[in-house]
């Protein structure tokens, strides 16, 4: 069915009566699949192209162009309604060779993109499980640092924790009975750790960066060893799309975070007000406008490989049933190195007219973060923001230090929204962070004349000549990631300003 359909009928049915799906926002999946594919040795195009596949994910989900034992299918990918230790180690069994066999069967088909749907498939469901189960709560680990243990890693060296893992309850075409489940939840309660709204969030981030970068490393190398192209393996990573494929991938990037930022049900805003990384960013008129031009532009290869090969129907072959056969091997892939922590805790803009949507854009020159441009959520409309805005920075071990550069822009335009730089205290176009991280991690910023300041618990900064911008409560941390398999000592905290 084409897309068109859903301009038609189903932006008014999701506007109307959709539920976010059951899933990390956008923002967060985004990002962590672009950080993940970069470390994994992947160049930008064919991280970008994995990214938009992870959205399809929960769009096809949520969207009712598919039939609904189509959507059945994807409803069983996003890790939810797995209520023991057995079952959610079935279910990982059952995923990772499901994902292998679709890998292997890419590469018979000579076929990249339908390899790259397959990596963006599953990665949207190994995310979710640290999203929607308990496993943060579970782990022992407490404290401000990060913890970069993934599940096969545990289980491979498993030590006792606090309590069972598990996931939340979501309806689906399951029909499993609620019962005293704790309900996956949305905004405002439930399991969930899926946006920056949500407890434990950032820590639910980190885990899911550690698990997508070990599940890219256990499927590069079952392709490798498969029988086809010699050169598969090697081409898979450098993606060089045609033009015609190159644009249609900027505008599908461009949907997965318009569709995502407007989405919204104006008769429950608590349940959906934007999607993209925190609620309170929905609009409905632009979202209409801009689904209703994409979706009647011709299915990219992305969106067709995605719809007619349905690999998510084998993709989701007995995930909730008992494993058959033995357990694969994982060999162990970890990440190490520094995780910081940009958060504004309030923006807001004193306009009278237009239609003003703020947004934080932060920029890294770190290895494996460089390529990809973090997005905060939108502030559309509003005098204020109702969520706060946080950037999750990923520094590898080989990084001696970091520079971010933090940005504020304006989108403007509707349906191809621009974006207009907002200038922040003074003259600055930007603020910008030089941290060191090695030992403990020391930041400065550039302070207005561009002198470096150390960088106090919080700066409060205000735009200039623009709407009376305001930013406030900026603070920036870091911690060092641990690794409870390979370091027993409790790892040491590093982290500039307040937790």
């Amino acid at each position: 069915m084409s897309k068109w359909v859903w301009a038609l009928v189903g932006a008014v049915a999701l506007i109307l009566a959709a539920a976010p799906a059951a899933a990390f926002d956008t923002g967060p999946h985004a990002a962590i699949t672009e950080q993940a594919m970069t470390l994994a040795g992947y160049n930008r195009a064919a991280a970008d192209a994995v990214q938009v596949e992870n959205w399809l994910t929960d769009y096809y989900t949520s969207t009712p162009t598919l039939p609904s034992s189509q959507q059945c299918y994807l409803e069983k990918l996003h890790f939810d309604d797995v209520f023991t230790d057995a079952d959610v180690d079935a279910y990982w069994n059952t995923l990772l060779k499901n994902t292998i066999a679709a890998a292997k069967q890419a590469k018979a088909n000579n076929d990249l993109v339908e390899y790259y749907a397959v990596l963006g498939i599953s990665l949207h469901v190994v995310q979710d499980f640290y999203a929607h189960s308990n496993w943060v709560e579970t782990s022992g680990h407490s404290g401000p640092t990060f913890e970069t243990t993934t599940y096969f890693q545990w289980r491979g060296r498993p030590w006792t924790r606090t309590g069972g893992v598990h996931t939340g309850w979501y309806h689906n075409c399951l029909n499993i009975a609620q019962g005293s489940h704790t309900p996956h939840g949305g905004y405002a309660a439930g399991m969930n750790h899926d946006s920056v709204v949500r407890p434990n969030y950032s820590r639910a981030y980190v885990y899911a960066l550690a698990a997508s970068y070990e599940w890219l490393q256990q499927i590069r190398q079952a392709v490798a060893s498969a029988p086809g192209d010699p050169q598969f393996a090697t081409r898979m990573l450098t993606y060089a799309p045609s033009g015609a494929d190159a644009a249609a991938l900027v505008r599908d990037q461009a949907a997965s975070l318009y569709v995502s930022e407007w989405i919204s049900n104006p008769l429950d805003l608590a349940s959906l007000d934007g999607h993209w990384n925190g609620n309170r960013s929905g609009y409905v008129a632009a979202f209409a406008a801009f689904t209703a031009v994409w979706t009647a532009l011709p299915d990219s290869i992305f969106v067709s490989t995605f719809k007619t090969k349905a690999l998510y129907v084998g993709l989701s072959q007995g995930l909730y049933q008992p494993p058959v056969g033995a357990a694969p091997t994982v060999t162990p892939a970890r990440i190490s190195g520094t995780v910081l922590d940009l958060r504004v805790g309030r923006v807001c803009a004193n306009f009278s007219v237009g239609n003003e949507s703020y947004v934080g854009l932060v920029t890294s020159n770190a290895p494996g973060v460089s390529a990809y441009q973090l997005r905060d959520a939108a502030l559309h409309w509003l005098p204020c923001t109702n969520a706060p805005w946080e950037t999750l920075v990923f520094a590898p071990s080989t990084a001696s230090s970091i520079q971010l550069a933090y940005a504020l822009g304006n989108e403007s335009g509707i349906p191809a929204p621009g974006i207009t730089a907002v200038p922040i205290d003074g003259a600055s176009g930007g603020l910008s962070f030089s941290c060191a991280l090695r030992q403990s991690v020391a930041c400065t910023w550039n302070a207005p004349g561009g002198t470096p300041q150390p960088m106090p618990a919080s700066l409060s900064v205000k735009g200039n000549g623009f709407s009376g911008v305001t930013l406030s409560s900026i603070s920036l941390t870091g911690a060092s990631l641990s690794d409870r398999t390979n370091t027993p000592a409790p790892p040491t905290n590093l982290r500039v300003g307040p937790q």
